[in-house]
Formats: structure tokens, sequence, C-alpha cells
């Protein structure tokens, strides 16, 4: 407090000069910018103890977190005797970040014709990092929004915690044929068909019970309708976040019409196989019942092979169309016996 006191603050009693230094943060530098006086204030920003700071360069008007611009404009000001306002920053001996909106005010003893500069500092560094985490989060945030309204695969509907859309993606935009403009700020209950919305959103709230009392949530199935009114099935999950102490629920939706298609024909086709199978056990059955004895006939059975043997003849190769027939062994049944060129081959054998 002696050079407060002695060069600066000179007709101020004790009692004033304490309060003052008590609520302010305070240095006194030369005009190389070495520190004269640093009071326990600034002491306990740098963590560090007085008797390491006086007669040292004051770091703070040299700290390499700062380009060399404005430390030019600093020192270009003060030494022209004009009075310097901005912000600093700087690391401590422990390596912690801090901000101090900083006045420097060059004091001129014009008895010894020398030049003093009064530095009073104001800690800013809560409302510094809240701008800069608010910075990096707007910046993460419009990286985020660029990619996340370019994917158009798969439907991602954003709602406030009201049920309002605040964002979708273009996905969602093909898949309902509203532009952005036209959806934000609307409920998503319109996105629900008509016909089931009452069930779909006693379904949805369901959901969001369970997400309140952070239990898992199931994919569900709803009905959704399009701008110009016709209706396509969904896979719907619900998933909540939180953004700048505000929460929010984002939709993930996947189109399932073609499955559903697909399902659809799938069990059709399943139905008519099933059919076929029930009447060709009822025709079996029905023949069974009226010719008991008919499927163990020998003659049957004989008349079968006959059958079978015309076929294999006719898909024999190199017969030998220049002999005739010989006498047929069952006329009534066009059966005959036919010569290849190289082997004999009786196709009926007794």
């Amino acid at each position: 407090m002696e050079a407060i006191n002695y060069n600066i603050l000179d007709g101020l009693n004790n009692d004033l000069l304490e309060v003052i230094s008590k609520n302010t943060i305070i240095t006194i530098t030369d005009a190389l910018g070495r520190i004269e006086y640093a009071n326990n204030n600034y002491c306990k920003i740098m963590e560090c103890d007085v008797s390491k700071l006086v007669g040292e360069t004051h770091e703070l008007l040299k700290s390499h977190l700062h380009a060399n611009k404005v430390y030019k404009e600093l020192w270009k000001t003060i030494k022209a005797g004009h009075k310097w306002q901005g912000v600093l920053n700087d690391i401590s001996d422990t390596g912690k970040l801090f901000w101090l909106d900083t006045t420097i005010v060059p004091i001129i003893n014009e008895e010894e014709n020398r030049i003093k500069y009064v530095a009073i500092y104001k800690d800013v560094t809560k409302y510094e990092l809240e701008n800069t985490q608010l910075l990096e989060s707007k910046i993460a945030y419009s990286k985020y929004m660029s990619i996340y309204q370019s994917i158009d695969v798969g439907i991602i509907v954003v709602t406030d915690n009201v049920g309002n859309i605040t964002e979708w993606n273009k996905g969602a935009e093909i898949a309902f044929g509203y532009s952005k403009a036209e959806i934000l700020g609307h409920p998503l209950s319109i996105l629900l068909s008509i016909k089931y919305r009452k069930g779909n959103i006693k379904e949805l709230l369901a959901i969001i019970s369970k997400i309140k009392e952070s239990q898992n949530t199931d994919i569900i199935e709803l009905c959704c309708i399009r701008k110009n009114g016709s209706e396509f099935p969904v896979e719907f999950t619900l998933n909540s976040l939180s953004l700048d102490n505000s929460n929010f629920y984002c939709a993930s939706m996947l189109d399932i019409t073609k499955c559903k298609e697909l399902g659809n024909k799938l069990t059709l086709k399943t139905k008519v196989l099933e059919l076929f199978l029930k009447r060709s056990k009822q025709d079996e059955d029905s023949v069974s019942e009226e010719f008991p004895d008919l499927l163990n006939n020998e003659e049957v059975i004989t008349h079968e092979k006959e059958i079978a043997n015309i076929e294999f003849a006719n898909r024999t190769t190199n017969i030998d169309k220049r002999h005739t027939p010989f006498e047929s062994n069952n006329p009534e049944l066009g059966i005959y016996n036919y010569k290849r060129k190289d082997i004999n081959l009786d196709i009926i054998s007794k």
C-alpha cells in the first residue's frame, strides 16, 4: 500500500485505502511493465505469493493468449498517456484460465519525471467461460444441424417438451410432404392418422411416462398421414435430450410400407398353400373312402407302370424308325416293343 499511498493516492486515509484494496484487484507497474505493487486479490487470481510478482514483468501484459495486435494497441495507448480498457486473460500458476476486465491508467510523477501504470481489474472469468461454452455450443449445434438437416434416410422429428415440432430432417420433409416452414410450431399429432390418432397418442403418452421414469422404451408401430392425406405405417422410437437447460424429444421413424406389403403377400401365399394342401388331402381321403381297394389294386399298379414305360420310351434316343412295331403287348394301351440300332430294348417285360 505504500506505493499507492505515496505516489498516487496521497491524501486518502489508511482506512479508505484498505477498503479499496479489499474490494478491487490492483497492480502498479513501472514504465517497463515491471510490477511494483499487487494487492492480495490479484495474488489470489494468479495463485502465487506477492514476493514472486514484485520486480517481475507483468505476465498479464504479455500473455501468449493474446495476439500481438492487442499488445501493440495497449502499449501505444498508455505510452501516449491515455487510458486503455479491455479484457485480458492468462493462466494462473496452477494452470487455471482466468479473464480480467482491465482498465490501465498512466500516472505521471512530474517531480521525479517518472511514469507508472495503475491497472484495476474486475474478475469476469465466470462470465467469459459461460460465453465461451455458449459459443462452442452454438458452433457444435450449427454443425449438428447442418448434418442433421441434410440426412434424408430415415425420419427424424424434434419437439419441445409439450410436443410442438421444433426441427426435422430432410427425410421427414420427403416422407410427409411438408416444408420446414409449414410444419415448425405444429404439434406432433398433426402427423398421425386421424383414424388411429387417439390410440397412437395414448401409446406416445405411455412412452413419455417411461422416459420420465428413466425406463427403457419399446419400438412401436404408428399410422402416419402425409400432407396429401395418404396414410403409411412407421416404426417409431422416442428419446429425450437436453439443450441449454431445455428439454426436447427426438422421434425417429422408419417407413415400413414395403415391409408391410411384402408381409401381406407372404401371408396371402401361405393361406393359398394351406388351402391347396387341405384340398389335396381332402381329395385323397375322398378317393380312399369311395374306392378303398383302388390304391392297392394290382391292375391299377400295372397300368401306372405301363404309362411310365411309355413316357420313358418316348424320351429314349436313337430309335430305329425303319423297324415297324411288333405285335402289341397291350393294344388297348398302345404299348409296343422297339429295337434300337445298338441293342434290343424290351420296353415292357413280363
